[in-house]
Formats: structure tokens, sequence, C-alpha cells
């Protein structure tokens, strides 16, 4: 009898009220099936036949945090689509009769490349704000398990593809968005046309300097991805998946007319850039 109140204690040790309010907890087999990025590592509570008393720990209510990360992503993302929206339009003049032939083609190239980043930005801000939304009243309607680990797990379990649309729309049209204000400093300022070669250097090392530290830091939180190139791929995956599985019709007319789109419109682009060097060497 003693003995087995002694194996007892020590089994529910790893529970009691000291080691809870520190959060030492052991990490048990329910939630690598809850959040399969946790490795997995036996517990006595768990051998014993304790698993169910375990989960019930680590297993919690994260439908307000899911509601809270798809409210708050919309902020920042609503003021990169407003900037972004009206810069859109401030850089056109340049590309119109005798302002597109003051240019060189190296201010041509930057101008067209500001447009597409700008475009770019808007589209993915707007995507994100439309999705968080969308997503929002999902958690409000509750059709779904809201016991989880912690919240990311359940956004990546209840709410995979507009989870992963919403922060890889807000993170990419961060990224394009900074780019293009460095594009459009370089075109403000006259820099290309003074020569002034080495502030054009600096201005680049600093844009690579900016961005390594947001993506070397945005990396790291990405949990169940090792970079954004890999969370992108999943992206693409989800989004085909959705096309050919024939539940969602309108996203294969999306999907496909994205690549009719981005195909004609880097066609023209492409045109213009050729236009642009062979009036150049005819001069």
């Amino acid at each position: 009898m003693r003995l087995q109140l002694i194996t007892t204690a020590f089994a529910l040790y790893p529970y009691s009220s000291k080691n809870l309010e520190r959060g030492r907890f052991p990490t048990t087999f329910a939630q690598e099936v809850v959040s399969p990025t946790l490795k997995k590592v036996p517990t006595s509570a768990l051998n014993m036949g304790m698993g169910k008393a375990a989960a019930e720990v680590v297993l919690k209510d994260f439908s307000k945090d899911a509601a809270s990360w798809f409210g708050g992503v919309r902020t920042p993302a609503s003021f990169i689509m407003g900037s972004s929206l009206g810069a859109l339009f401030t850089m056109t003049g340049k590309l119109k009769g005798e302002n597109s032939d003051k240019l060189s083609t190296g201010e041509y190239i930057l101008v067209q490349m500001y447009q597409v980043l700008i475009l770019g930005a808007f589209v993915l801000s707007l995507s994100t704000v439309v999705f968080a939304t969308a997503a929002n009243v999902q958690v409000m309607y509750g059709d779904f398990d809201p016991m989880a680990a912690n919240g990311y797990s359940l956004l990546k379990r209840e709410f995979e593809f507009p989870f992963v649309t919403a922060r890889l729309g807000f993170l990419g049209s961060l990224i394009l968005f900074i780019t293009s204000v460095f594009i459009r400093a370089l075109l403000e300022y006259d820099i290309l046309t003074r020569g002034k070669n080495e502030l054009i250097i600096g201005l680049g090392f600093i844009l690579v300097a900016l961005v390594s530290h947001l993506l070397s830091y945005i990396n790291g939180t990405l949990v169940c991805w090792p970079n954004l190139a890999m969370m992108f791929l999943d992206w693409v995956k989800l989004v085909y998946a959705r096309a050919v599985g024939g539940q969602h019709n309108l996203q294969s007319v999306s999907l496909i007319s994205s690549l009719l789109g981005l195909s004609f419109f880097f066609k023209h682009l492409l045109k213009g850039v050729n236009t642009k060097l062979k009036s150049k060497d005819s001069s």
C-alpha cells in the first residue's frame, strides 16, 4: 500500500501546483496530436494511463486568441493597403509622352519595378484584410473545436487556409512596400541621373540589411515552416488542392486568371523595356 502511494505521488509530481505555476508541465502525446511541431516526450503520467488527465491540463479554449489574431493583423495590413493605393498612381506620369523619353533605361526599369511592387503590396494587403475579416466571422460562428495546446496550433489546425493566406499576405505586402519605398527614393531624388554610384550602392545595402533583419526574426516565428519560402510553397499546395478539389470552383477561376494575368502583365513589361532599349540604341 505504501509503495503504491509513493508511486502515485511520483507520477503526479509534474502536475503539482508549484510546477504548474512555474510553467513546468511535461509534454504529452496529446500535445503532439494538437501541435505536430512539438516534440513528443513520454511522461510517467502518460505511461501509467493518465493521458486523459494530462490532456486536460494542456488543452485550453483558444478561440478568443484566434479572433484576436485575425482582428489584429487587419490593422497594419489596412495601413499598407491605403498607402500603396495612394502611391499606385503617383509615378504614372513618368511613363507618358516626353517624360518617358527623358528617362534613362535604368530609370525606366525602376519605374516599372515600382509599379509592379506597389501593385503587389496593394493586392496582398487587400487579400489579408478580406481573409482576416471573413475568418473572424468563422470564429464567431464557432463551428470548430476550440481546444488546443496554444493559439497557434488552433489557427494552423482549424483555420489553416485563411491563417496562412493572411499571414503570408501581410508579410509579403510589407516587404514589397518597403522595397518600393527605396526605389521611389532613388527616382525622386534623381540619384541615378547624378551618377552617385556610392549612394546607390549604400541604399541597396541598407535595403538588404532591413529586409534580412526582418526576415531573420520572422522566419523564427513561423514555427511550422523553416522560412517564408516553405510557407509560400505550402500555400501554393493549399490553393491548388482547393482549385482541383471540385468544391471551390471560383478558386479554379482565380488560379487560372492569376496565371494568365501575370503572363500578359510581364509580357507587357518586357515589351516596354525592349522598346526603350531600341530607342536608346537608335538615338
